[in-house]
């Protein structure tokens, strides 16, 4: 075999090398990529809520009666007879598996109100997930023979 041959079968194993690092070096790009997209839209999400449960908060403040629904959000209420408060709550959707729970104390004589829940809710469904193959044990009489 010449030179030429061997240098040409080192340049080929040396590029085939580098293709092979280069893929592998890409790949947890193209999963980090995914990962901040999906945050993206999370917070997208969360802020498009906020900020439409914020709306919904200005008009029950402004609102001489609570409406039973406000922009296709349910209005839950009733009234607290020992703080003569009306307690309104609402969960505003996030996305399929959250939704942001309001919960305001409301005096509509003074056009106040008091923040008593602003926070984020899971309600999707929990499902067990059977793959992980964990040693459940079993009694054996030998082992604690004595």
């Amino acid at each position: 075999m010449n030179r030429n041959g061997a240098a040409s079968i080192v340049l080929v194993f040396a590029v085939l090398c580098l293709s092979i690092f280069a893929v592998v070096s890409f790949m947890p790009a193209l999963r980090e990529d995914a990962l901040i997209t999906r945050e993206v839209e999370r917070v997208v999400a969360f802020f498009a809520a906020d900020a439409g449960a914020e709306r919904i908060v200005a008009q029950l403040l402004t609102a001489d009666y609570t409406p039973e629904y406000i922009n296709d959000v349910r209005i839950y209420s009733e009234v607290d007879w020992d703080t003569f408060y009306y307690m309104v709550w609402f969960a505003y959707p996030i996305n399929e598996t959250l939704e942001l729970y309001v919960h305001l104390a409301m005096d509509w004589i003074l056009g106040d109100y008091q923040l008593l829940a602003w926070r984020v809710v899971h309600i999707g469904a929990w499902e067990i997930d059977g793959s992980l193959n964990v040693l459940q044990g079993q009694e054996d009489e030998h082992i604690f023979s004595w």
